[in-house]
């Protein structure tokens, strides 16, 4: 059965990684992780319950760097399973951490019967820099874990992309699905070690990434062999999204290289604003000048392809940057209203406004070269998070319509309502 892996991301910190072949900063395989408690060699099979909670029986088979879950009997119910890689083995994901150094967490539940297709949602957020959008107002949930401890039930409702209702979510219905918790403030994309900030944050939005995609493919089932991968998010996660799709290219080589890796950026589209009068949140510097800024804070970086071939590395924050780099290594479908309320509002840039027409214009015009475009003038901004968001647009072409066809390799759309 072929195999669908969905991953969206809502939401900078300095990097290891120089390119997409280098791969995370933390370093080691399962077989450092998982030994025999006899010896030092690691064992070539083991109960599935072993690897996780979501896993009711079986037994899993080694097979390289990954155990073989086929074997392996998923518990029913709708239940999700929560996942701290931090704790689950802190040898290898100790950096996957929450602001507060606290461990990052992901939700899982594994679809019954067993199937190969993967929703991953990163959940967004928001961030803060302390240049525009300060610290000491940023919500604590979003700066710490869940409640939940590893290995125990999510009280998680799955909606929208996460649904189980073929009516709202015709093509991921009975997928596996995944959701992220957004705690990096970062846009997802630090993976530095030390603490940053006045406020000695840690900002791990890359590293979090990173240790999800490491444990889906080593213990639930993501197998590289078949798959087919839409990687995406919403808002902040929509940014991590476009930021971090070369670790699942790294990780899914042969999908990568088949393009059944496909990206989905939901409500991720800046463009470089300029106008004093409206500035980007509390900041008085250009958007240019106050992204880098913002980076600095984060010792941020996005997405390496782009950043490699930019002179100002900051430019692969705005769409028109990282854009025709990444679409040029997989498909990429863009949700993106052109008067996006999150958007205008951190440029304290109302619809009514003397500057509203210029700003919808712009993100008009920077909108001319994307292939898979779902877009209006509507007053909203993420979609793919609830039921009524999926079930937007005209007759035939509602965001769920259009994901089903983008991921069935159908003819690129511009669907413009």
């Amino acid at each position: 059965m072929r195999s669908l892996l969905v991953l969206a991301l809502l939401g900078c910190g300095g990097s290891t990684e120089a390119d997409p072949s280098n791969p995370a900063a933390d370093t080691g395989t399962l077989a450092d992780a998982v030994v025999e408690a006899a010896g030092d060699a690691p064992p070539s099979a083991t109960a599935c319950t072993e690897l996780a909670a979501i896993w009711a029986s079986g037994t899993a088979n080694k097979q390289g760097d990954r155990w073989d879950v086929s074997g392996c009997v998923p518990r029913s119910g709708p239940v999700f399973e929560t996942v701290k890689p931090a704790t689950r083995a802190p040898e290898r994901w100790a950096a996957a951490r929450c602001n507060d150094g606290s461990p990052f967490a992901f939700v899982t539940r594994i679809a019954t019967p067993p199937s190969k297709q993967w929703v991953v949602f990163l959940e967004g957020g928001g961030y803060c820099d302390e240049v525009s959008m300060p610290c000491a107002a940023r919500e604590p949930e979003r700066t710490t874990t869940v409640p939940e401890a590893d290995r125990a039930p999510s009280s998680r409702a799955p909606s929208g992309l996460l649904s189980r209702d073929a009516t709202v979510n015709p093509a991921f219905a009975q997928a596996n699905h995944v959701f992220a918790h957004y705690c990096s403030s970062d846009f997802w994309s630090g993976s530095t070690t030390e603490k940053r900030s006045s406020y000695s944050w840690y900002f791990s939005g890359h590293a979090n990434v990173r240790a999800m995609l490491e444990l889906l493919v080593e213990r639930y089932g993501l197998d590289d062999g078949d798959a087919e991968v839409l990687f995406g998010g919403g808002s902040a996660g929509a940014f991590g999204a476009h930021f971090n799709v070369h670790l699942a290219e790294k990780l899914l080589p042969k999908t990568s290289a088949a393009r059944k890796l496909r990206l989905f950026v939901d409500a991720g589209w800046k463009i470089e604003w300029d106008d004093p009068a409206y500035r980007l949140g509390k900041s008085t510097l250009p958007d240019l000048e106050a992204w880098r800024a913002a980076r600095e804070v984060w010792g941020g970086t996005f997405d390496p392809v782009c950043e490699a071939a930019e002179k100002d590395p900051v430019k692969c924050l705005f769409g028109p940057g990282w854009y025709p780099h990444v679409s040029k290594r997989m498909p990429v479908l863009l949700q993106q209203s052109t008067r996006d309320t999150v958007f205008m509002g951190v440029h304290n840039l109302k619809p009514g406004d003397p500057a509203a027409a210029k700003w919808q214009l712009q993100v008009e015009t920077s909108l001319k070269d994307v292939g898979w475009l779902f877009s209006s003038a509507g007053l909203y901004h993420v979609l793919a998070g609830s039921d009524a968001g999926m079930k937007l647009g005209p007759a035939g072409s509602t965001l769920a319509q259009v994901l089903a066809r983008f991921v069935r390799d159908g003819a690129p759309e511009r669907v413009l309502f």
